[in-house]
């Protein structure tokens, strides 16, 4: 349930339980970047990328952030709200190519920050919304197709599918940790991550708020390797922990996942399906096998996991999976090269880490056949 017409109040969704609210000081301050460009490092951090919030006169006003990362709504739009495209071209004074640019930045924040992103109609195609006085505020406004039918529009839309698949299918925005990183004031530059703490998966962030390119130095990063821009899947090779230099275009963001989109393509396609209900561990295909094999399982909620392999007199001979899994189905594969024929038993050990549900223990039997 989401609080509508409602001044943004924390804790009125702590004591009413309430699912969500508009995270208004999100878009009051990106609209306000937009407008005057005056907003801080310190408010983008903690009310735009984070969960904090405006002060209020409720009373109780505590608490004053948010609780989690499902209670803030973000949105740069919304019904009875002008586009920021709109925004800047009519009253600001901003060309229509410089406010298309502009409106990737501030939609990036949307997607890479805690609470809940929100598109409303139009606004992936970069479609001007707004109206020029108070009467016209709450008039329906259909959507314009011909954003949609343009070069510009269809760069828009690539622009937030990227951010959407991301999003949707990446467990280092969908449940990860934000790590705040470094501000670069004179280039007003501002770099943060997110950090999946139950695998492996890390989506790196940085935003050039200046109407000219920036180059920043010494750029900490989130961890050496391989990582992959959202947009194009271009690769970039981090050799240590701090980056010695990375050039922004004007008013743009550089989002970078260590996992290619090809990949969170297939996870998506092949993985993706309701929250399972109970624990289960599935007959292992094909079986018999040589030498290899696939298993699958699947677990309701966040637990620490293990998967064994044992010979017939009860010898660990393989480790599967040792390590916290959360929610979701999984395949993993054993491979009984360098085992001789005959019968194995593959066991799942589960124990719920927030200690309200049963540990979970199955064990199947397979036949290796050489």
């Amino acid at each position: 349930q989401i609080a509508e017409h409602l001044p943004e109040s924390p804790a009125l969704l702590y004591y009413a339980g309430l699912t969500s609210g508009w995270h208004d000081s999100f878009r009051d301050l990106v609209f306000d970047e937009a407008r005057f460009q005056t907003t801080t490092f310190t408010e983008m951090k903690d009310r735009v990328l984070g969960l904090g919030a405006f002060p209020g006169n409720d009373v109780p006003s505590a608490p004053s952030i948010y609780g989690n990362r499902t209670e803030p709504v973000n949105a740069t739009v919304t019904h009875d709200e002008q586009s920021l495209i709109y925004e800047m071209t009519h009253f600001q004074s901003v060309p229509e190519s410089t406010a298309i640019v502009r409106d990737k930045l501030y939609g990036t924040l949307m997607f890479t920050s805690l609470g809940i992103p929100m598109l409303w109609e139009g606004m992936e195609y970069g479609e001007s919304r707004g109206w020029t006085s108070e009467g016209q505020k709450l008039r329906y406004r259909p959507v314009d197709a011909p954003p949609a039918r343009t070069a510009s529009g269809n760069s828009h839309h690539a622009y937030y599918r990227s951010l959407i698949l991301q999003r949707r299918f990446n467990p280092a925005l969908y449940r990860g940790v934000l790590r705040l990183l470094q501000e670069y004031p004179t280039e007003k530059v501002l770099t943060w991550g997110f950090e999946d703490t139950l695998g492996t998966a890390k989506v790196m962030a940085l935003a050039n708020f200046q109407g000219t390119a920036q180059t920043v130095r010494n750029v900490t990063w989130l961890s050496t390797g391989i990582v992959y821009h959202i947009l194009d899947g271009t690769p970039f090779t981090a050799g240590s922990l701090q980056v010695d230099s990375i050039t922004l275009p004007p008013y743009t963001a550089l989002v970078f996942s260590n996992i290619p989109e090809t990949t969170l393509v297939f996870v998506a396609g092949r993985f993706t399906r309701e929250i399972p209900k109970d624990f289960a561990l599935e007959q292992n295909y094909p079986n018999p096998f040589n030498p290899k094999t696939g298993v699958r399982f699947q677990v309701p909620g966040v637990s620490d996991v293990k998967l064994a392999v044992y010979d017939l007199i009860g010898r660990e001979v393989a480790v599967l999976v040792n390590e916290r899994k959360a929610a979701g189905s999984f395949q993993v594969t054993f491979d009984g090269n360098g085992l001789a024929s005959g019968i194995y038993f593959y066991r799942l050990e589960a124990v719920p880490v927030d200690g309200l549900g049963r540990p979970f223990i199955q064990t199947r039997k397979m036949i290796l056949v050489k």
